[in-house]
């Protein structure tokens, strides 16, 4: 097949080769699956690098199996629809992996550190280890939710460059008025809901104006006056962006 992350293949073509991939070993293919996760090991190393702040050994390290796992994971959970890209789809998957496993990793020092203490859990040394062990579990919960968002804002900053939009731009291209957005929020769910039409804006990087238009009720000019907003719109509703699409919901956009 001959694809390779580290070539200087363009996106879209690394991309279809990917997905091309995923096809065969979605209709039984192992030895496939075996030659895009090979391909891919300098991927997992770079990205568990990043994630630990070290260098990654394939040998001596269990993050580079965890990051393995995850590739592996993403393969099978990846949508084929045409909508995210894969690899920052399955640098998520990966990242998230490793930071569950770095989280657990640390709740067990923070529980051993805590055999020191000692009484029952309503006495005195009891109660403070119970509290020390709770705030530790507050921390680490809000430092992973923290971290997958910094991932996924950076995820989406990269799909968007691949449809010519810049976050800067989409403070810009905002509708002013409430009712713009809210009906701009309800056409980007109609594309994400429509494989059709999300297949159009993936692979031709526009909108299906004149499908949309009818199927909508919005005019043509509308559609074309807000287009960034909705593709933007309609991309955090088709990629894996769990945190960032929690500002999709009523009220939180406004």
């Amino acid at each position: 097949m001959g694809f390779f992350p580290w070539t200087r293949k363009k996106p879209a073509d690394e991309q279809e080769s990917i997905a091309q991939a995923i096809r065969k070993i979605r209709g039984g293919n192992a030895a496939e699956r075996e030659k895009l996760l090979e391909a891919y090991l300098p991927f997992i190393l770079k990205v568990a690098a990043g994630v630990c702040g070290r260098y990654i050994s394939r040998d001596n390290d269990e993050e580079f199996s965890i990051g393995l796992l995850a590739l592996n994971e993403a393969i099978d959970s990846y949508d084929l629809d045409g909508k995210a890209p894969f690899l920052p789809f399955a640098k998520l998957v990966i990242k998230r992996r490793l930071v569950d496993y770095l989280r657990q990793q640390s709740k067990y020092r923070c529980e051993v550190s805590l055999d020191r203490f000692t009484g029952t859990e309503d006495g005195p040394a009891g109660g403070e280890a119970m509290f020390i062990a709770r705030k530790a579990r507050e921390e680490y919960a809000e430092e992973d939710r923290a971290f997958l968002l910094r991932e996924e804002i950076l995820a989406y900053r990269e799909i968007l460059a691949g449809f010519g939009i810049s976050f800067q731009e989409l403070t810009t291209v905002s509708p002013q008025h409430t009712d713009a957005r809210q009906r701009a929020r309800q056409i980007a769910k109609i594309i994400a809901a429509d494989p059709e039409m999300s297949h159009h804006l993936m692979t031709k990087k526009e909108l299906p104006l004149k499908h949309l238009a009818a199927v909508a009720a919005v005019s043509r000019k509308t559609l074309e006056r807000q287009r960034k907003y909705i593709i933007a719109l309609t991309l955090l509703h088709t990629g894996d962006f769990t945190y960032l699409q929690d500002y999709l919901r009523e009220g939180k956009s406004e």
